[in-house]
């Protein structure tokens, strides 16, 4: 966003939405969103990590300003909603981009480290966005690229185990381990099934 010249200011959790239609091939129903289509069966669904095709959505824009040539555009008005922000507390003139980059670790923060304790490992990235001064903050580009180099060591089975909520109960976390093992046991086997036909169609296309 910030490449096409655009700050949003207003980037709360109510204003990211997601498509979330490759996790539900045969669609859910509009008002009972854990039922198909009809409202009679559970609607069937994918794992978010095996539909690489979510795409994820910023709305409202009623607060979103144009940045200059330079990638810059100063404000003087304290207009973003979410008050943590450090350059807020003092009517002076501030860069609204990083505001952008402070808001949406924001929402990292409150709304993932705070909730699940296996997701420790975007703390580091999570603090330098809230850094309370706004030129220590990556650029938006730099955060995403902070991410990868975070998320990608940790890509397979740990990125495969569920979201552990940091209040659960010891009975809950029985629970939820159990079925999250099993649901990694069929993967496993799924995945040794049809590995001879990946490998087959990988060589069809080798060769043609």
């Amino acid at each position: 966003m910030h490449q096409e010249k655009v700050v949003h200011l207003d980037f709360l959790s109510e204003n990211i939405m997601m498509d979330a239609s490759s996790l539900y091939p045969e669609d859910v129903h509009p008002s009972m969103q854990e039922r198909n289509k009809k409202g009679i069966d559970d609607a069937k669904s994918r794992q978010r990590i095996d539909s690489r095709s979510v795409k994820y959505y910023f709305v409202d824009f009623g607060l979103s300003m144009f940045l200059n040539d330079n990638g810059n555009c100063f404000v003087l008005e304290q207009k973003a909603p979410n008050q943590d922000v450090p350059e807020l507390s003092v009517p002076v003139l501030y860069d609204a981009p990083p505001v952008d980059i402070f808001i949406l670790g924001n929402v990292y923060r409150n709304n993932f480290l705070r909730k699940y304790k296996n997701l420790e490992f975007l703390r580091p990235l999570v603090d330098a966005m809230t850094q309370k001064d706004l030129k220590a903050r990556p650029t938006a580009s730099e955060a995403f690229t902070q991410f990868k180099s975070l998320s990608l060591p940790r890509w397979g089975p740990a990125l495969r185990w569920r979201l552990q909520e940091r209040d659960e109960t010891g009975l809950s976390r029985f629970y939820d381990d159990t079925f999250a093992l099993a649901r990694k046991g069929m993967y496993v086997v799924r995945s040794i099934i049809t590995a001879p036909l990946r490998i087959s169609k990988k060589v069809v296309s080798l060769i043609g």
